[in-house]
Order: structure tokens, then C-alpha cells, then sequence
């Protein structure tokens, strides 16, 4: 096996060195005729190619095999004198099929009565994300997934990076179910479903060696219908894939924490982060947190091996990241992902002027509670609980759940940024967690049975309304959507639309079968009946002259051709 690697990694050094040269001394005019014979492209599609294999992204595809060979040279390396990492690096290729094999003997190792409690959960979670599921429609970024990626090339996720509406490894993932017997938004949502799923099992085996029975529960069963689980255990995103990946890497932490020479932990905080990058560059914040309180602990405890073997694996995660986004880099360029305008930078006075709403905002995306005094009261009142706690507290376990929660604020005034609630989502464990922890008497254990009811009732009577307040934040324009569908559905039309609207009415043309002409642009020559959708703005800029207004809907205009 060995020989084999070294191999394949002196062969693709020279493959990459060789095609380097040839590109190094080849024009980009040159590659361009190159191009045009050997694929026979056609007159009328050369402008298009020229356009795409411009210059600039000519250079990044010279420059990405320099960096390829860099890469199979640190293989090569590994592979030939570093045999303990070598080693480690075949554990790390392990860790899927241990990770099922752990799952399957922790639930042989359970009693009867906890298997069947347990077997009677998953089952109630599944039944009701399939509700969930099929009484909710598409909303904007899960149609957009399935246009730009689902639909298309594996390769296309893989390399398109327009927006931060790519979650590569979801993506990748959406490739696999599309082919299943169900319907095509069902399809798309059953990663996220299984994620879900998994997630509550991982968190409920890792815990229950930490808690007792009655918190065991209690934990698990909040954390499974808390809203943002429910919401994100459904909708066709990577952050169920992100709570699950960092549940698998917070629990090696702790792992860590109880014995710093654990290779094997080392190696799945790697691997959960890796991916964890992969499906969602947001992961930077809860991977930034685990690895900073384990330099802080071992620096506390004077344990510079261990420190100095975190700093080693965190290099190896940045490597490896880098490598399964260069084809983006390649393709979209590397300020699609570390400079959109999701992750640029604001002002200090923007962030600390927005900063209490963001936590008002966060703390109802957490709680469903709808007045803002009472969700700024609500965080206010956990923060001063967090903090005494982490301030006399000797348990290493409950001061790193709060440290993940407190370490919050520093990341926006340093990133200068307000990002959107659902980055925080992986601060359901910690909180999870420590609930369970400090559940130690009969008053805490009856404050959390409270707030397990009192999100049950939420989830049970309002949820439809904590979505459309939800999909308000994230300006999806869901209602709107599933209106404008339904207003056009079995009617053979032709619609001119250029925004969301056109994403929704797209998918829906698959998902529901319809035959609609979906167009971006008014024609020249309107020879035939056209619909046109107008958001607000659009109106000032687009003449409608020749249509007739019908109605408005919630910020859009519709009109009709005379």
C-alpha cells in the first residue's frame, strides 16, 4: 500500500511540474486556439469560451498545478519518512466506517429499555422532519441549490463558488439522493434529514457517559426539537451537517482534554474540521474555538508537547482544506469565499450598532420568544450565568461548553462582521450540554423539564410562524414564492422574471411538472401573452409600458402583456 502511494505521488509531481512548464511557456492566446481545435468549438460559442477562459482564471489554472505539486511533494514526503503519520493518515481514511462500527456497538451496548426510548425518539424525529418536509414548500436557497449544483455536474459544485448558497459537501451530497423514487424536494432535503438524525444519536451516545438517565433525556430531547434543529434537520443546507461534524469534534476535544496523548482524538477533530470546512466556510468559528481553548488548557498545564502537537494537526486541517478548495479558487477565484459580501467586513460602529439586535435576533432563532425585551433579557441572564459559572467552576467539561458561547461577541468585534443567526447553530451542543451538567438537583432538573415543554408547545402550535419569522430575517421571500407558484400552477404561461422569483418558479417547473417558459429579459418583439414579475425596486428601472398591472403580493408586482 505504501509503495503504491509513493508512487502514484512521484507521478503526479511530474505530471503537475511538466503541464506547469508547458502552460508557463504557452500564451494565453495560444491556449485559447489550443482549446478551440481540440474540442472543435463551434463559431458561435467561441465568444463564450473566451469570456470564461479569461486571462485571469487562465492564470490561476498555471499557477494551481505549482501548488498541486506542492501538495503530492508533502505526500510524497509523508509517505517515504514520516511513517508514524503515514500511519496516522490510513486511521484518518478509517474514520467514516469506525465512526458507523462506534455507532453500531454503543447502541448493542444499551440496555433494552433505553434501546426500544431510543429507537421510539429517532422514529418520532423522523416522522415529523418527513411532516415538516412535506407540508413545507421549497424555500429560495434550497431551489437555488438544486439549480446552480444539484441539477447539473458534480464538478460544477465543486469548482462554482457564486454565492455562500454552495455548501460544496451538501451538494455533493444532493448528487447522490436526486436519483432516489421520491420527489425531487424530498430528495434534496433527506441529507439534512439523515444528518439530523445522526447528530441526535452521536450527541445522545457521547452524553450519556456524562449524565444521568433523567438529563440524558431531557438533553437530548430538547436538542432534537429545539427550532434551529427542526428548521435545519429539514431544509436542504449543510448546517445539520455542521452541528454533526462539530459534535463529533467537540466530543474528541473533550477527549483531549481527558488525555492529551489520544492520536486517534487529534485525528477526528482533523477529520470533522476538514469537513466541516468543506460543507460550510463558517465552520472557521467553531473550529477556531476548539483549538483555542485546547492551546489555552495546555499552556495553562504547561503541556508544550501536547501544544505543539495541536498547532502540527491544525496546520495539517489548513492544508488540507486549501487542497479541497482549489478547484474553487481555481474556477471561482479565491475572494468568492474569504471576500463575498456575506463575509466582508463592516465598520466598527455598524457592528456595535447592530450588535444587540443580532443577539435579540439569535436568542429568538434559539427560543421561538417573539418580544425583543424578553430575548435580550433572556441572553443577558445567560451570559451572567455562564460567566459566574465558568469564573468558580472547576469542571474543565462545562468551562469548555461556555467558553464556546462567551467566545461569541469576540469573534464579531474582531471579524467586524454580523453574520447571519444560523452560524450559530453548533452552540446548541454546548448549551445542550451543560444544561445537562449543572442538572445535578431537583430545582435545575425542573427549569430544564420547563424548557423542554415550553419549546415542545412552541414547535407543536407556532412553528410555521417562527419559519415565516425566520425566512423574514434571511430574506427568503418563501410566502411569496409558494403565492406566486400557486397562481400560475397548471397554466401553460410564459413569465419574464429577474428575481427570486425566477429561482422558485424554476425548481417548481421540476418539482411540480409545469409547463412554463421562465425567461430573464422582456423581448424585443412581444409576439405572444408574457407575465412579468416585478420586485419593488425593479419598478423604477424597468418599463412596463406594455403590460397591464394584475396585482401585488408581499413586495412583488405582477403584470400581464396587452
Amino acid at each position: 500500500m505504501r509503495k503504491i502511494l509513493i508512487f502514484t505521488s512521484s507521478f503526479f509531481i511530474v505530471v503537475f511540474l511538466l503541464s506547469f512548464f508547458i502552460l508557463y511557456k504557452t500564451s494565453h492566446e495560444e491556449f485559447l486556439v489550443f482549446i478551440e481545435n481540440f474540442f472543435l468549438i463551434k463559431s458561435d460559442k467561441i465568444k463564450v469560451l473566451h469570456d470564461v477562459l479569461n486571462t485571469e482564471f487562465y492564470n490561476r489554472i498555471k499557477y494551481s498545478l505549482l501548488i498541486l505539486s506542492f501538495f503530492a511533494s508533502v505526500s510524497l514526503y509523508i509517505f517515504i519518512s514520516k511513517q508514524n503519520l503515514f500511519y496516522l493518515i490510513l486511521v484518518f481514511l478509517k474514520l467514516p466506517l469506525g465512526y458507523l462500527k462506534w455507532i453500531y456497538r454503543n447502541f448493542i451496548e444499551l440496555t433494552l429499555k433505553t434501546k426500544i426510548l431510543l429507537i421510539l425518539l429517532l422514529t418520532l424525529v423522523f416522522a415529523h422532519r418527513v411532516y415538516i418536509s412535506n407540508t413545507t414548500s421549497v424555500i429560495y436557497d434550497e431551489a437555488w441549490t438544486y439549480l446552480a449544483f444539484t441539477q447539473k455536474n458534480p464538478l460544477i459544485a465543486a469548482c462554482f463558488y457564486p454565492t455562500s448558497n454552495n455548501h460544496i459537501l451538501y451538494s455533493h451530497l444532493t448528487q447522490i439522493t436526486k436519483f432516489l423514487p421520491f420527489d425531487i424536494l424530498f430528495n434534496l432535503r433527506l441529507p439534512s434529514i439523515i444528518t439530523g438524525i445522526l447528530a441526535i444519536i452521536t450527541f445522545f451516545f457521547c452524553t450519556k457517559r456524562y449524565f444521568s438517565e433523567y438529563n440524558l433525556w431531557l438533553s437530548v430531547s430538547l436538542l432534537s426539537f429545539i427550532f434551529p434543529m427542526v428548521y435545519y434537520g429539514v431544509a436542504a443546507r449543510g448546517y445539520s451537517m455542521l452541528l454533526l461534524l462539530f459534535i463529533i469534534g467537540f466530543f474528541a476535544t473533550i477527549d483531549i482534554i481527558k488525555n492529551p496523548n489520544n492520536y486517534k482524538a487529534y485525528c477526528i477533530i482533523m477529520f470533522s474540521s476538514v469537513l466541516g470546512f468543506y460543507t460550510i466556510p463558517v465552520y472557521l468559528y467553531p473550529c477556531i474555538t476548539l483549538n483555542l481553548f485546547l492551546l489555552i488548557f495546555f499552556i495553562i498545564n504547561k503541556d508544550y508537547t501536547s501544544l505543539f502537537r495541536i498547532i502540527k494537526f491544525g496546520l495539517l486541517t489548513v492544508i488540507a482544506v486549501l487542497f479541497l478548495y482549489l478547484p474553487v479558487f481555481v474556477v471561482s477565484g479565491v475572494n468568492s469565499v474569504i471576500d463575498n459580501k456575506f463575509v466582508k467586513s463592516k465598520s466598527f460602529h455598524f457592528v456595535a450598532d447592530n450588535f444587540l439586535s443580532h443577539l435579540s435576533n439569535t436568542a429568538r432563532f434559539f427560543s421561538s420568544i417573539y418580544s425583543d425585551f424578553f430575548a435580550l433579557l433572556l441572553v443577558f441572564l445567560m451570559l451572567v450565568f455562564f460567566i459566574v459559572i465558568l469564573v468558580f467552576s472547576k469542571n474543565i467539561l462545562l468551562k469548555l461548553s461556555l467558553f464556546c458561547i462567551i467566545i461569541i461577541p469576540v469573534f464579531i468585534f474582531i471579524h467586524r462582521l454580523i453574520p447571519v443567526e444560523r452560524t450559530w447553530i453548533y452552540l446548541l451542543i454546548p448549551f445542550c450540554f451543560s444544561l445537562g451538567i449543572v442538572a445535578n438537583n431537583k430545582l435545575t432538573q425542573i427549569f430544564i423539564f420547563i424548557l423542554f415543554v415550553f419549546n415542545m408547545v412552541n414547535i407543536i402550535t407556532s412553528y410555521q410562524k417562527q419559519m415565516l419569522w425566520y425566512d423574514k430575517i434571511c430574506e427568503e421571500d418563501y410566502i411569496q414564492g409558494k403565492y406566486i407558484t400557486n397562481y400560475f400552477i397548471n397554466k401553460n404561461v410564459s413569465v419574464i422574471s429577474k428575481n427570486r422569483m425566477n429561482t422558485y418558479l424554476k425548481f417548481n417547473k421540476f418539482s411540480k411538472n409545469q409547463n412554463w417558459e421562465i425567461i430573464d429579459e422582456i423581448p424585443e418583439n412581444i409576439s405572444k401573452e408574457y407575465f412579468l414579475i416585478l420586485y419593488n425596486k425593479e419598478k423604477e428601472t424597468i418599463n412596463t409600458s406594455s403590460f397591464t398591472k394584475l396585482f401585488y403580493y408581499e413586495g412583488y408586482s405582477i403584470y400581464k402583456s396587452e
